[in-house]
């Protein structure tokens, strides 16, 4: 989660299946917090690219993955696809291989994240590359947190002509029972609702929180996050002061001070890292 004086603006994230054709990951296993939900979530794919193989890349998703993915879109299996590439910041740790694209295919209300693969692979096409171009880092099926998802972002805005950057967090809270119901909680009843009331004074397009219910496919040299976070990157605001108006916020809206609340965060892992990111607009589904 990123913080700027004592602001708070929580990023999400999407993620795709960029192969057709599917790899022999091993899945691990994962015993969610949260297991009640488990339809219409949303699986998002961390995905790296071998060196200069970016267009082979976009190449691949264009011929096979996108199809499906409309497909899938006509079925109700999904309501959105979304690839953003990512940009690492000053604050992103250093990683290896380097994180270079998220998928985000948010699900339908009466589908699972099994029905997805499973329909995936069924209509897969086959690649016409001569070997992979990129590699599924991390897959994870995640659900919006309660009271924090405003918004999706979108390819385009009237408002930003030429496309507006996104800033994307990969947080590890604790991981123990206690201290991820803290994190959902204080992200439901103070953090979320927060944020929402940006996006409807349109001082932000879109804030979304996910978290981890089951993790698929685990890169053992990826370190691991049970939060993504997507919105808008703050640097759009121009001249905002966002400690002020985070600040102001909490008073008018929950008679709190953010300082206070803040310190009721339970600890996250300092390999918590954050990137701007921007959505690849004809590899979307919408």
């Amino acid at each position: 989660m990123r913080l700027v004086g004592w602001v708070l603006v929580i990023s999400v994230a999407l993620a795709t299946q960029t192969s057709c054709a599917v790899g022999d990951e091993v899945a691990t296993e994962h015993v969610p917090i949260f297991p009640e939900a488990t339809r219409g979530g949303f699986v998002i794919r961390l995905i790296t690219v071998e060196p200069d193989q970016d267009g082979a890349f976009f190449k691949d998703v264009r011929e096979c993955s996108l199809p499906v993915w409309k497909e899938l879109k006509e079925a109700g299996i999904v309501s959105t696809v979304s690839l953003f590439e990512l940009s690492e910041m000053e604050t992103t740790s250093p990683v290896s291989p380097p994180w270079r694209y998220l998928m985000i295919a948010g699900l339908g209300p009466d589908s699972s994240a099994e029905d997805f693969t499973v329909a995936e692979q069924a209509s897969s096409r086959p690649a016409e590359s001569d070997g992979p171009a990129h590699t599924v880092l991390r897959e994870e099926h995640m659900v919006c947190t309660p009271n924090s998802c405003f918004g999706m972002p979108e390819p385009t805005y009237p408002d930003a002509p030429s496309g507006i950057d996104y800033l994307i967090e990969f947080i590890g809270v604790e991981n123990t029972p206690a201290s991820l119901t803290q994190y959902h909680d204080l992200m439901s009843s103070y953090f979320g609702p927060a944020n929402g009331l940006l996006v409807e004074r349109e001082m932000l397009h879109c804030f979304v929180a996910l978290e981890v219910t089951e993790t698929e496919i685990e890169d053992p040299g990826v370190v691991p996050w049970n939060q993504v976070h997507v919105s808008d990157h703050w640097d759009e605001g121009g001249d905002v002061d966002w400690e002020v108006v985070y600040r102001d916020l909490f008073r008018e809206a929950f008679s709190r001070e953010l300082e206070d609340v803040w310190k009721e965060i339970p600890p996250t892992r300092e390999s918590s890292t954050e990137y701007r990111a921007r959505l690849v607009p004809d590899l979307c589904v919408r």
